[in-house]
């Protein structure tokens, strides 16, 4: 895993000194879920399909992970050159494996949480030639993990300031805040682990539901070829959540930092993947600590461990699949 993740990395790096290979074109990064490259065609109307299939590294590296597979079928209505309106049913696939929270997933379907989505792709044109366009969604409580927690619906919104560089470099800003909307500020959480020795154990806790989340980061990518265009994207992640009388378990407040090595392939208009190595860290309540024995400075985390990057219990292999239909 670290030999693959610093691969990636120092790929990324090297495109730096490389001069530009190719016609500077428009790339889509990691984030890009909720864009599509449909077929040009005189009707409005279009569909497009998304997947996104990740797995994490510690379950790999030991054999047995499952495979999630987040799927939806979107069906697209152009308003204008720059609006859109998207109906967006979802549902996700898993196999049988230990997934990243150590638990047993079965083999099985699951209905997603269904949302209509507004795109505008030329909001505003910011100072410094930096063009502003953005996502609207609202969700609606199909999955069974969201009426179980009694969600009424949730909103998220989508911002994205863009500059191209020149010689195929673009630099985005994300901006990614979510809203939810719920009857209660805690759910009651089942979750099924397998012990060492094969046996099996259910727990039941309460646990406090989330009020709103905030993704920020930063994406560099580059036009190389259509089969190789490097991206890095480097950010932070901040989730609030209620505070219940029913538990006091769990942050009112949680920090992430997040980093995402990767690369684009275009097969052709109508279909392309993303590969990407995701790792997110808990920096909640770290703090820097220093160390007189050997004089060290280190970053470490609440409970006293170092902060390391790329460790395979808090990162995660990604594909994503677009294709126009």
């Amino acid at each position: 895993m670290n030999f693959l993740s610093q691969l990636l990395s120092v790929v990324f790096v090297l495109t730096l000194a490389l001069g530009a290979h190719g016609q500077e074109e428009s790339f889509s990064s990691l984030s890009s879920v909720s864009t599509e490259n449909s077929l040009t065609a005189p009707s409005n109307w279009r569909v497009s399909y998304f997947n996104l299939t990740s797995a994490g590294v510690k379950e790999v590296n030991e054999g047995a992970s499952t495979l999630s597979m987040y799927n939806y079928f979107s069906l697209n209505y152009r308003i204008s050159r720059d609006e859109k309106f998207s109906l967006r049913p979802a549902f996700v696939i898993n196999t049988t494996g230990f997934d990243r929270n150590g638990e047993n997933q079965p083999m099985g379907v699951k209905a997603g949480d269904l949302y209509l989505n507004y795109s505008h792709t030329s909001l505003a044109l910011l100072p410094g030639e930096w063009g502003l366009e953005g996502d609207f969604r609202l969700y609606l409580p199909t999955s069974e993990s969201t009426q179980n927690k009694k969600t009424i619906t949730y909103l998220h919104s989508w911002l994205r300031a863009e500059k191209r560089l020149g010689a195929g470099w673009k630099a985005t800003y994300n901006f990614r805040p979510s809203f939810f909307i719920q009857s209660q500020k805690a759910y009651r959480s089942e979750r099924e682990t397998v012990n060492a020795d094969g046996s099996k154990q259910l727990r039941i806790e309460a646990r406090r539901n989330m009020l709103s989340e905030l993704e920020q980061y930063l994406t560099v990518s580059r036009y190389m070829k259509p089969w190789f265009q490097p991206q890095l994207e480097l950010g932070t992640v901040t989730e609030w959540y209620h505070t219940s009388n029913q538990t006091n378990r769990g942050d009112s407040v949680k920090n992430y930092l997040s980093i995402a090595p990767g690369t684009q392939i275009t097969v052709n208009r109508q279909l392309r993947f993303i590969f990407a190595i995701d790792n997110q860290i808990e920096i909640t309540d770290s703090k820097s600590a220093y160390t007189s024995g050997d004089s060290t400075l280190t970053w470490k985390s609440r409970n006293g461990k170092s902060i390391e990057f790329f460790r395979p219990e808090q990162t995660q292999y990604l594909l994503l699949t677009f294709l126009s239909i």
